[in-house]
């Protein structure tokens, strides 16, 4: 928990960290890489999925959490029972139950991803999901460590237990509710839950753990990206020929069959120079160098080049039939 000396700080940092939640990338795919019906593509296409849904998720935090802190501002006590007391309690509720969804999305993201094997509506914990030794495998055993630890933290407890179950209750931390029990004749209070937690150290504790969640979440979809740019997007070409010229090919091509037969690529020579070679009655030319770009992107993170080494009498001696 963050420790902050005046209501002024502490409603800076609620305010900051509101502003900066933002949608995760959904790493989505144009129409044509759909089209490649292979089950590496149906994996990525249902890890998406996953990705669309925690967005919605995050949005739907996003505002309650926000509520909750509107209502907070309007609160002159935790004490209080008023109507901004229980429209706070409502919201910030609501947004408790949104992160520990969250929790459970990622889960099914991570499970869709590394081909863990368990069914969409299997009721398994991200706990026990952790635990699992093929689950560790696929994942990485430092990856599931790292997951593994936040979750067991005190930080990330104080969220999914003292918040979210004991909503539950009547003891929970929004409440100023007190009970009461009769002890030797006399009537005394239940003093150990007497304070409700003031409502912007709960605004915070959530808004901490979402922040972790994001941080989590946008490690895995890097390697949901990072799998997509080696192996799934479509491309266009352009080849760097031995006599300056750059040829540029009208076709589409899958990135993954690109790195596997580039050595193999001969460009067709409309004029023939100095350095065309004579294959099954045309002249070609075999590229220094081959650039690539994903579809309908100028992001410089789906571009490429890819150098090639091998001469034609090479190619022709490991690929050759």
């Amino acid at each position: 928990m963050q420790t902050f000396n005046t209501d002024k700080e502490i409603k800076e940092y609620i305010e900051k960290n509101i502003d900066s939640i933002k949608l995760l990338d959904e790493c989505r795919l144009y129409k044509e890489e759909q089209l490649q019906i292979t089950e590496e593509v149906m994996r990525i296409r249902n890890s998406i999925e996953w990705i669309i849904r925690i967005n919605k998720v995050i949005h739907n935090f996003t505002y309650a959490i926000r509520r909750s802190y509107e209502y907070a501002q309007l609160m002159e006590s935790p004490l209080e029972e008023t109507e901004n007391s229980q429209m706070y309690a409502f919201y910030l509720e609501d947004s408790v139950y949104r992160d520990i969804v969250l929790w459970d999305l990622l889960r099914q993201f991570l499970n869709e991803f590394f081909e863990c094997g368990f069914a969409v509506d299997d009721e398994i914990s991200i706990f026990s999901f952790l635990n699992k030794a093929d689950v560790i495998r696929k994942i990485g055993n430092t990856n599931v460590r790292k997951l593994k630890r936040y979750l067991k933290c005190a930080e990330h407890i104080e969220v999914r237990t003292k918040l979210r179950n004991q909503f539950t209750h009547s003891l929970d931390r929004t409440s100023s509710y007190i009970f009461h029990r009769i002890n030797d004749g006399k009537m005394q209070a239940d003093l150990s839950n007497m304070y409700p937690t003031h409502p912007y150290e709960n605004i915070v504790l959530v808004l901490d753990d979402i922040q972790k969640y994001l941080h989590f979440a946008k490690i895995y979809i890097g390697k949901l990206e990072k799998y997509l740019i080696n192996h799934i997007m479509i491309v266009t070409l352009e080849c760097n020929l031995k006599c300056g010229k750059v040829s540029e090919d009208m076709g589409h091509w899958n990135i993954g069959a690109v790195h596997e037969k580039a050595e193999q690529i001969l460009n067709p020579c409309s004029n023939p120079c100095d350095y065309a070679i004579e294959y099954e009655g045309h002249y070609v030319c075999k590229p220094l160098s081959v650039n690539y770009c994903r579809i309908n992107e100028t992001d410089r993170r789906y571009k490429g080049k890819i150098e090639l080494h091998m001469n034609y009498a090479e190619m022709k001696r490991n690929f050759s039939d």
